[in-house]
């Protein structure tokens, strides 16, 4: 609980410190059920003092018991509030609670659509964009009838410098041909990003980031650098992660070539 008009403990009887508690347990199970889920996060001390001024109880009261929505397996005190009582408070509260919900509700709304955009881009650099690249290089195998090395010469070509020439090599590849596609992907994805972010009105900085990054590697993190911190951070990720995800992929697609 937290709030202003505080229970002074010491000098409360133990009946009368039962009484309060009971109030505020009996206000969170009335305002749950009135307003939802997010209403009793919202109580305090300062509700549960006005609970009692409006609510007056008899002289010879006796909270009943009910489970605790927090914890079900506890029964605790809790005041009964009729929809009399409940009314003269939630008359004052009325305008506030609502003003509260909506603009909860609204908050949590905006925050699922950021959290759920943010999924989709992860999910395409994680999982669709390296195979993309791969299977692009794929595809060329076949249509043009490329020779096996000069095709896994191409695969690593959207990773670091570092990684791509030692894959290359593994592989059976030709890494000084592979270091020259790797540079030109850089050169292009830094010189061209900004003009291809425009054209499809791409405007998140967290996906301009991972797009850079994931595509053109160094170089174009340096262009992303100067569009924005959040840029510049997306696409460092993207080419930790882009890079892990080719060495383990690479091979899968090495075996086409025979």
């Amino acid at each position: 609980m937290f709030g202003y008009v505080r229970p002074f403990r010491p000098e409360l009887k133990c009946k009368d410190f039962d009484l309060y508690r009971a109030t505020y347990c009996g206000l969170c199970r009335c305002l749950r059920r009135r307003y939802g889920l997010i209403a009793p996060m919202l109580l305090n001390f300062d509700f549960t003092f006005l609970a009692l001024l409006l609510w007056e109880p008899e002289e010879g009261f006796t909270p009943c018991r009910g489970r605790c929505h927090a914890n079900p397996l506890r029964k605790l005190p809790m005041g009964y509030f009729t929809e009399g009582n409940i009314g003269k408070i939630s008359s004052v509260l009325s305008t506030d609670m609502v003003f509260i919900e909506e603009n909860c509700m609204t908050a949590l709304a905006d925050m699922m659509s950021y959290i759920f955009a943010e999924a989709i881009m992860l999910a395409f650099l994680f999982v669709i964009h390296p195979w993309l690249g791969l299977a692009g290089c794929a595809l060329m195998l076949v249509l043009f009838k490329m020779d096996g090395a000069a095709y896994i010469t191409l695969l690593p070509k959207s990773i670091t410098t570092a990684i791509g020439k030692g894959l290359s090599q593994e592989l059976g590849g030709y890494p000084a041909i592979t270091m020259v596609t790797i540079m030109i992907t850089g050169l292009f994805g830094a010189v061209g990003a900004p003009a291809l972010l425009r054209l499809f009105r791409i405007t998140e900085p967290m996906a301009q980031g991972l797009a850079i990054g994931a595509s053109s590697h160094a170089a174009g993190t340096s262009r992303a650098v100067e569009l924005g911190d959040v840029q510049g951070a997306a696409s460092s990720l993207a080419i930790v992660v882009t890079g892990l995800l080719t060495v383990a992929a690479a091979p899968l697609f090495a075996h086409l070539a025979g």
